[in-house]
């Protein structure tokens, strides 16, 4: 990206009503897509959580879920996608050697 921009992805999107983000989030460069679990606020829709928390609050072990989710989106598989946002965290943090 020319800016340097960097995309973060939360189960949050996965919300029928944010059907135009996971469009976007289909266009974007993968070397520039992060996950981000937007704990405890913004839950993902209910078919994703599998560590519920009390008052609709989200939990960070959420994240595998919105991760699986977000690899069907983008039509790869679940264990590249982890790779990738892996690798793009590690670039986005200052990690990567």
């Amino acid at each position: 990206m020319p800016l340097g921009a960097w995309f973060s992805f939360s189960g949050h999107f996965l919300h029928p009503r944010k059907a135009a983000a996971l469009e976007i989030f289909r266009q974007l460069p993968r070397d520039r897509i992060l996950l981000e679990t937007d704990a405890p606020d913004m839950p993902p829709p209910a078919e994703i959580i599998r560590h519920p928390l009390p008052e609709n609050l989200n939990h960070p072990a959420n994240l595998p879920e919105t991760g699986r989710a977000l690899a069907a989106v983008l039509g790869m598989p679940a264990d590249e996608l982890a790779a990738l946002t892996h690798a793009n965290a590690a670039v986005f943090f200052g990690l990567a050697e």
